[in-house]
């Protein structure tokens, strides 16, 4: 895996090679590893690179705010729908009896630190999660990481769907959402490893 990440950090040095602000703009992504790489190519661009990062290392760190949240969740569970599938009807698992409801100030639990109920199990268990947020006339970023399905709902609109098995994570640029607002997450786990993480932020680097 080192290995790997240390040809990837030289093939990426070496497309930029010629260009020194993405040389310095991978530099002050670096790690301690990757930045001896990069910056062997970088110390190539003279005075010109020299100038380029210290103009980079002066400028203001963008401020990141992160969205107050205050989510109730419900959780339930569903019978296995085959091969692997997501549940067959939604509107059944609803339906069924909840397994807990509970209110948590950040969406986020995993298969490494588990579900924040002892209630409910592993496998085959759906949550349902809403918020209301208040927001500015301003950009926002939504972050979704997940592990099995998802769908992110602003209002009554779906901003996010990856409602299948599957793994990954996701960006969407929210603006022009001036007042309060519903957020909410639906939710599947099959069996195996777990993931939901789910916010919202907002920076000044957004701005025009």
């Amino acid at each position: 895996r080192e290995t790997e990440r240390s040809l990837v950090t030289d093939i990426l040095a070496d497309y930029a090679a010629d260009n020194p602000q993405a040389l310095a703009d991978l530099l002050m992504d670096a790690d301690e590893k990757q930045f001896a790489l990069i910056y062997a190519r970088f110390n190539e661009q003279g005075e010109q690179g020299r100038h380029i990062l210290t103009s980079e290392l002066t400028k203001a760190p963008p401020i990141i705010r992160t969205v107050r949240t205050n989510w109730m969740v419900r959780f339930y569970k569903w019978e296995s729908a085959g091969q692997e599938r997501p549940p067959a009807g939604w509107e059944a698992v609803l339906e069924s009896p909840i397994l807990d409801e509970l209110p948590m100030s950040r969406l986020a639990f995993n298969s490494s630190l588990g579900l924040p109920t002892s209630k409910v199990p592993p496998e085959y268990f759906a949550a349902v999660a809403k918020t209301e947020v208040m927001l500015g006339d301003e950009e926002y970023v939504l972050w979704v990481s997940y592990d099995d399905g998802v769908r992110v709902w602003l209002d009554d609109k779906v901003m996010f769907e990856d409602w299948k098995r599957g793994i990954g994570s996701k960006l969407i640029s929210v603006s022009r959402k001036l007042g309060r607002h519903t957020l909410q997450v639906d939710y599947f786990q099959i069996t195996g490893n777990y993931t939901l993480d789910v916010g919202l932020m907002g920076h000044d680097s957004f701005k025009e």
